[in-house]
């Protein structure tokens, strides 16, 4: 048995290193978000943006997922709306807008994306920020 375990104990300590370089390496994001703005405006957020395909294959079906904040950032509302285009080929650029109910504790946006089978996309500097 002790030898069984020196042998686990060694294979563990080996494996350690690895684990931690793996994690390391992470990907970039797929998409960037270009700018996005919210207004609100009679009892409606107007949300507008644009987002950038920073891969090198397109992305079908892009969904833009919006999440209204309350002051604490825990999620009000969350609504999903497609871009225009079918595709969004690498490296072009497509404008998103959608309107939301406004709820009075609503004090942030953040956005989210998604592909056409719903996998969300690694994406930076999408929020929170605040409503104007």
């Amino acid at each position: 048995m002790k030898l069984n375990r020196r042998t686990l104990l060694f294979s563990l300590g080996c494996l350690s290193p690895l684990a931690g370089a793996k994690k390391s390496q992470a990907k970039g994001p797929e998409v960037i978000l270009v700018d996005a703005t919210a207004k609100v405006e009679d009892a409606r957020v107007n949300l507008d943006g644009h987002v950038r395909n920073v891969t090198d294959k397109p992305i079908r079906r892009l969904t833009v997922v919006y999440e209204l904040l309350d002051s604490d950032r825990k999620v009000l509302t969350r609504q999903k709306g497609s871009i225009d285009d079918e595709s969004l080929d690498p490296g072009d650029e497509a404008p998103f807008s959608a309107q939301m109910h406004y709820h009075a504790r609503g004090v942030f946006y953040r956005l989210e994306f998604e592909d056409g089978s719903e996998k969300e996309l690694r994406a930076e500097k999408t929020g929170p920020f605040p409503l104007e």
